[in-house]
């Protein structure tokens, strides 16, 4: 008698042709899983900067409204005392107010009571209108200045200190301009305040102790917000 086996060819057959299908399904998945990885890598590329872009926007304009608000509480310091600026004051501005005898040479010490924030109970406390979320995601401890001002203006030829000189040695101490009582002058164009990094050119090299604390480049990127004698504020390009 002649045996034959149809059901074990059978079977066989049908797993070559499983094994087949499972193999192209295999290689289908494997071009479709590529074509996504390929995709998320492109949108990534594009999306990415654009997300850093709208941070930067966002950072920028809060210490826009920040520095608006300096210029308002100045301007109303300014009138009760005879046009004279606050200070004198040290040009690295930390974003601190209180009790502590270090913080006299800072704005926020000068500015609080026109800001409406509570009178200072500690040696330090935060004073939110001198930070922005650009130097807050760069010092989120703030050690470091968030703001820089100025230590020169040109008046009649001369560079003059306009917030006065703070100095320890009150003999060594200089006093404060009144800048909106010079003749002549031109608040829009006198800079008080700026954001500031290590390429600032008034703290490029290093000399001032906090240096390291500040951020490597602007935080928004071409651009540094500076406060004028106005009480504007101006999108200065940082190059």
């Amino acid at each position: 008698m002649e045996f034959t086996y149809p059901n074990i060819i059978h079977s066989s057959e049908q797993r070559l042709q499983l094994t087949s299908t499972r193999l192209r399904r295999i290689g289908f998945s494997l071009i479709e899983l590529l074509a996504v990885i390929a995709i998320v890598g492109i949108l990534a590329a594009i999306l990415i900067p654009a997300i850093s872009s709208v941070r930067k926007r966002a950072s920028s304009a809060a210490s826009v409204t920040n520095l608006r608000s300096v210029g308002v509480a100045m301007h109303l310091y300014m009138q009760e005392h005879d046009n004279y600026l606050p200070g004198p004051i040290k040009n690295g501005q930390l974003p601190y107010y209180g009790t502590a005898a270090y913080l006299d040479s800072q704005l926020p010490n000068f500015l609080y009571p026109y800001l409406d924030v509570p009178s200072a109970t500690q040696p330090k406390q935060a004073f939110s209108v001198f930070t922005f979320p650009g130097y807050l995601e760069h010092d989120p401890e703030m050690k470091g200045p968030a703001y820089f001002a100025t230590t020169s203006v040109v008046i009649n030829g001369v560079r003059r200190n306009p917030w006065g000189y703070a100095n320890s040695d009150p003999a060594k101490a200089g006093s404060p301009l009144r800048l909106l009582s010079l003749p002549d002058i031109d608040a829009n164009s006198v800079m008080l305040l700026t954001e500031v990094d290590q390429q600032y050119p008034e703290v490029l090299g290093g000399s001032a102790g906090w240096y390291t604390l500040l951020s490597p480049t602007p935080y928004h990127g071409h651009i540094r917000n500076q406060l004028f004698l106005d009480g504007s504020v101006k999108a200065v390009d940082a190059q």
